[in-house]
């Protein structure tokens, strides 16, 4: 297993890198090397591995435990399994001011923590690392992000994961997440399969359905990011964090239907047009066009209820076209809500 402190250090060495070449499109060179995922316990599921906090910490884990009340919905035909846990590790405390107070303590770890299981039953931990790489940093002029992402190779001859997303930025709305992720993994010999999946959406708190008898009503614009995977390379749709017209979907409640553009560019290939999707409560089906292909679509709402916003905050799916240069993953949050609004159409809300 990789020493998480120097995953630490790889991780900041190679966001500097790419933040500072970033140029977006797909003339952006990614780093030769990239360190390899800490695993969270794989192959087998226990405690004794070790963890790095957000805050740098490096821990030993002590429990570890699938969370129930954040039950994970997944994309019906994934192999793997996405899951959250909580962990509580033992670690080094240190107290600058007073080094009498330094020590080692034992305490949960805040938040939850995502995992993917691979189909062989490989659990890995999904981290900063397996992000897309996207200008959201202060000070950045170049806010067309990459489209052209390494994967990140996994330890144990794991394959390689990329996800959305990890320690998300508000200037990133696509992949500011906290109950829901997506992405996909390649096994060894080359298999891609995509996952999305989170806390479902309750169907009572969805927008609007308070005042309506549980039914939901007005509508919600969230905006995503695709991801398609090309010889061995994760491609992502365009996204430029100085533009409020990036990829869009909108969902009308009114009319139960669902409908948007994920914007495409030379690296992901064509846009994805969703043409005719319909709406079932916290589930959408239908499909979607791309480069003259028809593919089947299918996907969730998910996120619980929070301050000023209803369930349903986050949205993730997959397009399955039978071809593996243009089957995409996608995901991302809402940018504007209303469920006041009585069109029943599928413009987009202001933002």
């Amino acid at each position: 297993m990789a020493n998480p402190s120097m995953y630490a250090k790889g991780l900041t060495a190679c966001l500097s890198l790419l933040l500072a070449a970033c140029a977006g499109g797909g003339g952006v060179e990614p780093p030769k090397t990239i360190p390899t995922a800490q695993l969270l316990a794989a192959p087998q599921f226990k405690v004794g591995g070790k963890i790095v906090d957000s805050y740098g910490n490096e821990g030993t884990i002590t429990e570890l435990n699938e969370k129930p009340d954040l039950p994970i919905t997944m994309s019906p035909d994934s192999q793997g399994r996405l899951k959250a846990y909580s962990v509580v590790r033992r670690y080094w405390r240190e107290v600058s001011w007073d080094p009498s107070r330094s020590g080692y303590v034992t305490e949960p770890m805040w938040g939850s923590v995502f995992a993917y299981t691979t189909p062989e039953g490989k659990i890995y931990r999904l981290e900063a690392l397996s992000n897309p790489q996207i200008n959201t940093g202060f000070g950045i002029t170049k806010t067309q992000s990459p489209t052209r992402h390494e994967m990140l190779p996994l330890e144990d001859n794991g394959g390689k994961l990329i996800t959305c997303c990890e320690n998300g930025s508000s200037r990133f709305a696509p992949g500011y997440l906290t109950d829901s992720r997506f992405g996909a993994w390649m096994a060894p010999n080359g298999q891609v399969q995509f996952f999305n999946g989170g806390v479902l959406a309750d169907e009572a708190q969805l927008p609007g359905a308070a005042q309506n008898g549980g039914v939901p009503k007005g509508k919600v614009t969230y905006e995503v990011i695709g991801i398609r995977i090309k010889n061995g390379m994760a491609m992502t749709s365009a996204h430029d964090t100085a533009k409020k017209d990036n990829s869009l979907l909108t969902v009308n409640f009114n009319t139960g239907k669902l409908g948007g553009r994920i914007l495409g560019n030379s690296d992901f290939g064509g846009d994805i047009d969703f043409n005719d999707v319909s709406v079932s409560g916290n589930a959408f089906s239908g499909t979607a066009v791309s480069e003259g292909k028809t593919g089947q679509v299918s996907g969730h709402f998910f996120g619980k209820p929070g301050y000023r916003k209803p369930a349903g905050s986050e949205i993730g799916g997959q397009v399955d076209f039978g071809n593996g240069n243009l089957n995409a993953v996608f995901g991302g949050s809402s940018v504007r809500h209303n469920a006041a609004d009585t069109s029943r159409d599928l413009n987009h809300l202001n933002r």
